[in-house]
Formats: C-alpha cells, sequence, structure tokens
C-alpha cells in the first residue's frame, strides 16, 4: 500500500535495526513503497531452499567488509542513484542494518 511507511517484517526471519527504520522514515512515500516491495522479496529469498532471487531484488552477499556488520546487499532502487539494503545474518534471523547508496 502506497503512503502506509514501513511494513512490518514480513516473515519470522526478519528482523529491523532502528537505523534502518530511520533510513526508511527519511524517505518519500513512493520509495518506502519500493523498501516494502524489497523487503518482501527478501523474505521469500530466506526460506531455505527457495532459490528465489528476482533480477529486482539481487540478494548476494558483499565482498569484503564495507559496511559491518553487514554481510549481504539487495537492491533497494536504480533509478536516481543506486540504493541498497544492507543487513547481515544473526542466527535464524537476517538482521536489515541499513539502507545506503550502493557501494
Amino acid at each position: 500500500m502506497r503512503g502506509a511507511g514501513l511494513l512490518p517484517p514480513l516473515g519470522a526471519c526478519l528482523r529491523f535495526t532502528n537505523r534502518f527504520e530511520d533510513d526508511v522514515r527519511a524517505l518519500s512515500p513512493d520509495r518506502i513503497a519500493i523498501v516494502n516491495e524489497r523487503l518482501a522479496d527478501l523474505a521469500l529469498a530466506l526460506i531455505p531452499g527457495s532459490g528465489y532471487n528476482p533480477p529486482s531484488l539481487g540478494y548476494k552477499k558483499l565482498a569484503g567488509d564495507p559496511h559491518p556488520p553487514s554481510t549481504h546487499e539487495a537492491r533497494g532502487w536504480s533509478d536516481g542513484g543506486a540504493w541498497r539494503i544492507f543487513g547481515h545474518r544473526e542466527g535464524d534471523f537476517f538482521i536489515v542494518d541499513r539502507l545506503a547508496p550502493h557501494l
């Protein structure tokens, strides 16, 4: 739903940091809608054995250590500047750390 703000984590495996929530709050409603769509895709991609990873998500492991503690990234959007969703695993959970420009 457009303009609804950040939706609660979809899937039991996702958790949001306060920083990520603050990053999203600073966005326009149309960008928040895109982030919500990507988080829904991410929840599906994190299901073991799903093999789900559409090009619009592009979920992958980061090379090196550019955004500690983040170890993985997913696409946020690419028009008007590329932004990524960064996060890491903690046990059974994927912690969404931040939203930031592409590296």
